[in-house]
């Protein structure tokens, strides 16, 4: 590994055409690996590999399941003001008569 930065992690490990997606594993010892990024790239020219840390793709993940809720709790409120005027006009056609 060459260079861990905020949102690439900079590698020379060979890696094939269509890798994209592949866990970047580091091994601490015999019995433990950790998946540290994804790889999604290389630059050729360079003779480098660039992948995601992990820690850019989860808070990326947490980041989308906020804007996921507040959508939720947009179209909840839409939905309620939408029932509350459909209650309004039952409520005046009941005084019409």
């Amino acid at each position: 590994m060459k260079k861990i930065q905020e949102n690439n992690i900079i590698y020379t490990t060979p890696t094939e055409h269509g890798s994209s997606g592949s866990p970047l594993i580091i091994r601490k010892n015999v019995q433990k690996y950790y998946v540290i990024g994804l790889h999604y790239g290389s630059a050729k020219k360079e003779n480098i590999n660039l992948g995601r840390p992990m820690k850019f793709i989860f808070d990326d993940i947490k980041n989308k399941m906020k804007i996921i809720k507040e959508e939720e709790n947009i179209k909840k409120i839409k939905n309620e003001i939408e029932g509350n005027k459909e209650i309004r006009k039952k409520k005046r056609k009941k005084k019409s008569k």
